[in-house]
Parts: C-alpha cells; sequence; structure tokens
C-alpha cells in the first residue's frame, strides 16, 4: 500500500465519520421531539460505588431515588416532587 493508496482510505474515513457527525447534529436541531425525555426526566445521580449510582428519577410528578449497579436497579425511596421545583425556582 502506497502513500497515496493510504491518505486516499484515511480521507474516505474522515468524510464518512464527518457525515455521521453531521447528520447527528441536524437531527438533533431540527427535528422536533426527536432526543426528548417523555415521562421520565433524570433530576441527577452521583456514584457511589465503581459501578453504583444513586439516581433521582422524576415520574408524574413523584421523585424515586433508585439504586442502579451490579445488572439491576431498586427502588430506595419516594418522595413528592419539591415545591420550590414547581415554581421554576
Amino acid at each position: 500500500m502506497n502513500a497515496a493508496n493510504l491518505l486516499t482510505v484515511v480521507l474516505s474515513l474522515v468524510l464518512i465519520l464527518g457525515g455521521f457527525v453531521a447528520v447527528a447534529w441536524f437531527a438533533r436541531r431540527y427535528l422536533p421531539g426527536l432526543g426528548a425525555q417523555g415521562a421520565i426526566k433524570v433530576v441527577g445521580s452521583t456514584a457511589v460505588g465503581v459501578r453504583e449510582r444513586v439516581v433521582l428519577v422524576e415520574v408524574e410528578g413523584t421523585w424515586l431515588l433508585l439504586g442502579v449497579g451490579g445488572g439491576n436497579v431498586r427502588l430506595l425511596h419516594t418522595l413528592p416532587r419539591p415545591q420550590r421545583m414547581e415554581n421554576g425556582a
């Protein structure tokens, strides 16, 4: 394989990967609803170990505290959404 062939392969790869990035950017920017979280919203999360996380999600005005790790998800606590979040403050 000479330098011209190698340059052609590298430029083709860059062009294809750039096309993927451009299509993803266009879809995210101009297609409505794409990437919306829907009924479940992740409020926050934090790592508590190498593979374990605690995740706070909101579902229909209720917050669920979930323990995620080791291939499973466990409900740790349920609480109503705080008032200060509903007022936008």
